[in-house]
């Protein structure tokens, strides 16, 4: 709890606290770990599952819940729906069954700056924003624009973060030039919320 409310410092204004409680809150029991937050009051929690954000909500949490794992499943998109969970759209796969949807979840974008784990590249976005701009419905619900630092942990030269941070920003522009604008962009993880504070926007996705 002390180690949450010094993110927390760092995280203040417009910004959240948003901690990562994937695999099992890294392995040290979703349920102890959420409990020990509770009084915090918390607005976020990210997750890498559906069934991880319903066992969130089985225990109580009424907040924001993101799921960070890749969605390529049909199911897992209605478990959202059902338990209000907003949505990671890294893919066109995952796009496509998003847009399915007659009552999508609120959805974030990831975007990939360099980790190339997951995530839309810079040249797909024209072809995301003209999805997503066919159906207002969507639209609406296009809330987040985020990405993930490959490395920051592991380095004293961020020059590669400061560009990915760099792609960041040029595929928000992007966006907003197609009439889609985002209330969440995101990219700081637990090292890069210490050590950039450029790079906290407006949640800090804090895990191990």
């Amino acid at each position: 709890v002390d180690n949450a409310k010094q993110f927390i410092g760092l995280a203040n204004g417009v910004k959240h606290f948003a901690p990562v409680l994937k695999s099992n809150a890294y392995g040290h029991g979703i349920q102890q770990v959420y409990e020990c937050l509770q009084d915090l009051k918390l607005e976020w929690i990210c997750v890498n599952y559906a069934e991880e954000g319903a066992e969130l909500r089985a225990l109580g949490f009424r907040g924001r819940i993101l799921l960070v794992g890749p969605m390529f499943e049909k199911t897992k998109f209605e478990m959202a729906v059902k338990h209000q969970l907003d949505v990671n759209i890294s893919n066109f796969d995952g796009l496509e069954i998003w847009l399915a949807n007659k009552s999508p979840s609120s959805a974030h974008l990831k975007i990939d700056t360099g980790l190339s784990r997951q995530g839309f590249s810079l040249k797909d976005l024209e072809s995301v924003a003209a999805k997503i701009n066919a159906s207002s419905k969507h639209k609406e619900k296009c809330l987040g624009l985020y990405t993930h630092f490959a490395n920051v942990e592991d380095v004293l030269d961020y020059s590669f973060a400061f560009k990915q941070l760099k792609t960041l920003n040029e595929s928000v522009m992007l966006m907003q030039q197609k009439g889609i604008n985002f209330s969440f962009v995101h990219a700081a993880s637990s090292a890069s919320t210490l050590l950039l504070e450029q790079s906290r926007f407006h949640l800090c996705r804090v895990g191990m």
